[in-house]
Order: structure tokens, then C-alpha cells, then sequence
């Protein structure tokens, strides 16, 4: 590993307020990350401290990551050495994070210089095409789709993971706090609601697919979080959950910094995940690095207590693995700007001393044809013998010539 030779202090971003290159592209964008610091900053939203999910209690046992996210908004996430979970060292109580998502989240979330409407827009042809992909791979894993008749989304944003669903004749629900995303995904006929599980009373064991994309990861308590939802999936049905795995971020935006966002509490890894839902009593069907995870409720499914540590011996060293894998991350990050200006500066000086070299041949082409013309005019052949013309002998001028020619060598090549 790369990272191994190279000293990184740590942590890798300071909290010096500078957001990530290219994330914040509009004014009301811009305007929506102060108001969330201000809002911070007078305690109108409150925050609270966040403790691992292996129970781990001692701050010594924790490596401080950063000091701020990819908005620039102050932010610490450290890494817990017992487990290698990444987390967020405080984030916000249940009131105010119920504020941020209504009032605030869409409006920074929404980033790369598009209308309201143009990325709502964006957000449900992705949506789409990934509900396409769920569907793919839950077929791929357990076979006929026929057995899943009722669908849902918690976090559905506009309801596009549904419409490959809804396409196989499932009746799919999906339920949200955006409003705007709701009416655009009800305009296209989905059965999208305002509100969360609790909220809208869904029954117990009455949903044979519930289906999590992006969400896991903004939950601050997900053992409860997770065992609420599990009750209202049927015996034997489905979940699918996926969260940005933080060792694919590499492929997600090759930047560390960006990975790094102030809604985010854990980021999990496939291995992380794993111990999570085994602990969890779920049947892991399917899951990989991205942290994309098909899993069974079995029929004697039973909950586990929110206070339970999801730890097993296989987190040993995980964090280990975690770390290099970041720094890798950041020292590519980092070094690629360099090693690319350097290629820039190497390809414009190779393009400088082709020029010169094609300017070098066209004078030695040039001094080859004088040369071929003194031979012409100043030597006969007679009897395999020179006979001189002229001031000088040939071999005189021959020489002369070749004075020149290395002269001009010199010179071009600065030797």
C-alpha cells in the first residue's frame, strides 16, 4: 500500500470552512449552509453526542478523521479503532433533525447548478434506473419476484426506485418528508405519502419488501431504527438496503472529502454491515463493498434491545483496513493534481523540444545538401583518388562542415 511510505497527519481536513471543490453551485445553496450554521451556532439546532454501535465509550479509542464536511460546515467524524466504524462525533437531536430535513436538506443536498425542478427531475430518472437494479438483483437472488406483492420506501424522495416495481404489478408505497418530491412523484401516479413508518401506522408483517436506499446512514439510532422496520416486514419477505460504502467511495467520488456530509451519522462498510444485521437476527441473502444488501425475516424473527453492541471478532483489525484504505484515498487525491501539472509541464516541454528537433533536422537536412553540392563541385574520381578543386581540400571543407554542424547541435540541445 502506497499510504504505508507516506506520513499523513491526521485529521485530514481542518476546520477551516472551505467546501469541496465544485459542491456548491448556487446562491441558494450557499445561502442554506449558512443559515444551517447559524441555526447551529445560536442553538436553534441542538446536537447531541454520538456513541459507536460496539459500545465503545472511550474517546481515547477514537481517530479524528475531520473537522468539517464537503459544505465546509463544521463537522467531526472519527474512526473507532475497537470496530472501524466511521461515525460522526456529534449530530443532531430528534427535533432538530426533523427541522434540517423539512426546512434545509433538499436546498444544500441539491447541488450542480440545476433549476428546483431540473434536479428533482435528475433525482427520479437515477431513481428509476436504480430501482431497475434492485429489481435485477433481488431476482437474481431468490429467483420469481411472485411471491412479493406489497412494496415499500422509507426516504422514497420522488418514488423512482418504485416505478420498476410497480411496472411487475406490486403495489407500491412510498413515504417522505420533502413535499415537492412527493406531488412530482404522485403526478406520475405513485402512491407517495408525507411521513414516516410511525406516522402512517403501516401494520406489522404487512409489507413483503421494505426498501432502503441512502437512508440507513442518516439514521442516529439505527438498531431501533431497524427493528421498527423489520416488524412491518412480512415472515420470510425482503429487505433491501443500501448505504454509500465507505470503502467504494473511491469509485463513488474519488474524493475523501466529499464523502464527508453533515447528514451522514455512521458510514458503514460491507463487513460492518454484515456484523449489523447478523446481530440483528436477518439472513444476509446477498451484499458487497458497495453496501448494497438483500436480506431475509426469518420466520422466528425476534428484536433486539436498542442498547445491544454490534461487535463481533471479525472488527478486530477492521479499522486498520479502514484507515489505509482512506489515506490511499487522500494521498491519490492529493497527488494526482500534482503528478498532473507535473505531466502537464513534462508534455509541453516534449512539445517544445519536438519543435526543436523538427527545426534541427530541417538545417541539418539543409547542411547535408551543401555538403552533397561541395562534394559535386570541388571532387572528381579518378582512379579511386581525390583530385582537388578550389582554395581547400575537400577534407579541409568536409571538416569545416562538420565544425558547423556541431556548433549548431550545441547550440539547439544546450549541451
Amino acid at each position: 500500500m502506497i499510504s504505508k511510505n507516506i506520513n499523513i497527519k491526521l485529521p485530514f481536513y481542518d476546520k477551516n470552512g472551505q467546501h469541496c471543490e465544485g459542491v456548491v453551485s448556487t446562491k441558494k445553496q450557499a445561502d442554506a449552509i449558512k443559515k444551517f450554521i447559524h441555526n447551529i451556532d445560536t442553538g436553534e439546532y441542538s446536537t447531541m453526542e454520538l456513541k459507536c454501535l460496539c459500545g465503545n465509550i472511550d474517546p481515547k479509542l477514537d481517530v479524528l478523521l475531520a473537522e468539517r464536511d464537503r459544505y465546509g460546515i463544521p463537522f467531526q467524524n472519527v474512526l473507532c479503532t475497537k470496530c472501524g466504524l466511521v461515525r460522526a462525533k456529534y449530530t443532531l437531536d430528534e427535533n432538530s433533525s426533523a427541522k434540517f430535513y423539512q426546512d434545509l436538506y433538499r436546498d444544500i443536498y441539491s447541488w450542480g447548478g440545476f433549476t428546483e425542478k431540473e434536479n428533482i427531475e435528475h433525482l427520479f430518472r437515477e431513481q428509476i434506473d436504480r430501482g431497475k437494479r434492485f429489481s435485477r438483483k433481488l431476482t437474481e437472488q431468490i429467483g420469481s419476484l411472485d411471491r412479493i406483492t406489497t412494496v415499500f420506501e422509507i426516504g422514497t424522495g420522488c418514488g423512482g426506485n418504485l416505478i420498476a416495481f410497480s411496472e411487475l404489478g406490486k403495489q407500491v408505497v412510498g413515504c417522505d418528508f420533502n413535499k415537492g418530491y412527493l406531488k412530482y412523484g404522485a403526478e406520475k401516479g405513485l402512491d407517495l405519502r408525507y411521513g414516516d413508518l410511525s406516522s402512517l401506522e403501516i401494520e406489522d408483517s404487512s409489507q413483503d419488501l421494505i426498501i432502503l436506499s441512502h437512508v440507513l446512514e442518516h439514521f442516529s439510532n439505527p438498531v431501533e431504527e431497524l427493528n421498527s422496520i423489520i416488524k412491518k416486514v412480512s415472515t420470510n419477505g425482503y429487505l433491501i438496503i443500501e448505504v454509500p460504502g465507505i470503502l467504494n467511495l473511491g469509485h463513488l467520488y474519488r474524493n475523501l472529502l466529499k464523502y464527508f456530509q453533515n447528514a451522514h451519522t455512521f458510514n458503514y462498510s460491507e463487513k460492518s454491515l454484515d456484523v449489523l444485521f447478523t446481530k440483528l437476527n436477518l439472513e444476509i441473502i446477498y451484499s458487497d463493498e458497495r453496501c448494497l444488501c438483500i436480506l431475509r425475516k426469518p420466520k422466528n424473527w425476534t428484536p433486539i434491545s436498542s442498547g445491544t453492541p454490534i461487535y463481533s471478532s471479525d472488527l478486530k483489525n477492521h479499522y486498520l483496513e479502514v484507515l489505509e484504505y482512506l489515506k490511499e484515498i487522500y494521498i491519490l487525491e492529493n497527488v494526482a493534481t500534482e503528478l498532473y501539472d507535473e505531466i502537464q509541464t513534462s508534455k509541453n516541454t516534449i512539445h517544445e523540444n519536438q519543435t526543436r528537433m523538427a527545426t534541427l533536422y530541417r538545417e541539418l537536412d539543409s547542411l547535408k545538401k551543401n555538403l552533397d553540392l561541395l562534394r559535386h563541385d570541388n571532387v572528381r574520381i579518378k582512379k579511386n583518388k581525390w583530385y582537388l578543386f578550389g582554395k581547400y581540400s575537400l577534407k579541409r571543407k568536409i571538416a569545416f562542415l562538420i565544425k558547423e554542424i556541431s556548433k549548431k547541435l550545441q547550440s539547439k540541445l544546450n549541451i
